[in-house]
């Protein structure tokens, strides 16, 4: 479910202290209800979740300085001290949880938070876009935009199988996105900059076997019709060769194969690969090895996960650690 510097981390985080995570939404009012493998808000709105949290701080006496990004951290004698270049304050401990270029709102710069870890020694895995649709290539694409399939999304890097997902796959104009994909392309981004080749394979009935499918091609006296939908189906019979051969178009729904030319940006990006490597904190308190006083959590770690979830609850964990240890310390 996780990848980056110490995915196994994040797992175990998430199986051993998922109770306080249910204990802190109860205790900012938050009810949970379980949909599928999923846990929700039982209101079911997302909106409902920063109300309460931001009722709770509230509550507690919290102060929250909106606007005001905060340019230099640095160590003094007593403690801390954050600049934000019109005022400086002073504090005993302090937390770096700024997200994630991802998390910039579309068309503005976010505050580079990983330069502030970096201040303080630590090192930075460049940030890439992850759980974002992927742009394929070629210039066929426009024929399938629109249409869905559920399907298996195999990724080869050199020709080398490293990882695959299942789930229901958007055709778009450009390539494809939807969740399987999405779980995918932080480690192709990844795999891009490091100059390999980065494929896509693509299965559209991965209950069935190629010459089950083949056989049922034959039965049948249109291609796709009640099989795919007619968009990929057209794609398909096309690509890379004209064909109505049911052995070779049923290689073609098993195994398609389409190299990847890169992911959409950062600003449709649901989160990032990469940051502060897991290595240099400490994991029982997010504390740094480098600097006492000092924690990160969240996206600011080199810990991204899938779609479900998954990062909003390393998140929500790595703080809920950080802010114990550094009000306990």
């Amino acid at each position: 479910m996780y990848h980056g510097s110490d995915p196994a981390f994040a797992a175990d985080l998430l199986k051993e202290k998922k109770q306080d995570l249910y204990s802190f939404f109860r205790s900012c009012g938050i009810v949970t209800r379980i949909v599928g493998t999923g846990v929700y808000p039982y209101s079911e709105e997302a909106l409902s979740v920063l109300e309460n949290i931001l009722s709770r701080t509230e509550a507690l006496g919290v102060r929250i300085r909106n606007n005001t990004p905060c340019v230099g951290i640095r160590k003094t004698a007593s403690g801390w001290e954050a600049d934000t270049g019109q005022w400086k304050y002073e504090a005993d401990r302090i937390i770096l949880a700024g997200g994630s270029p991802a998390s910039a709102e579309h068309g503005k710069e976010s505050v580079n938070t990983y330069a502030l870890a970096s201040s303080c020694g630590h090192t930075v895995k460049e940030p890439l876009p992850a759980l974002v649709p992927v742009v394929l290539q070629g210039n066929v694409f426009p024929k399938w935009a629109g249409a869905r399939a559920r399907g298996k999304i195999t990724l080869l890097a050199d020709g080398e199988k490293k990882l695959c997902s299942e789930g229901q796959i958007q055709f778009t104009k450009y390539g494809i996105s939807g969740i399987p994909v999405m779980d995918l392309s932080g480690t192709a981004a990844r795999l891009l900059r490091e100059g390999k080749n980065v494929r896509f394979s693509m299965d559209l009935m991965p209950e069935y076997e190629d010459r089950e499918v083949a056989a049922l091609l034959k039965e049948r006296r249109l291609f796709g019709k009640g099989i795919l939908p007619e968009k990929t189906a057209s794609v398909l019979k096309e690509v890379p060769f004209v064909t109505e051969d049911p052995e070779i178009l049923a290689g073609r729904i098993k195994g398609s194969v389409w190299e990847v030319e890169k992911v959409r940006p950062m600003s449709e990006a649901q989160c990032a690969s990469g940051g502060v490597p897991v290595q240099e904190i400490r994991k029982e308190t997010m504390e740094s090895r480098f600097e006492h006083g000092l924690y990160l959590c969240g996206e600011m770690l080199d810990i991204d996960g899938i779609c479900g979830g998954y990062n909003l609850s390393f998140a929500f964990l790595t703080g809920i650690l950080a802010g114990r240890s550094a009000a306990h310390d």
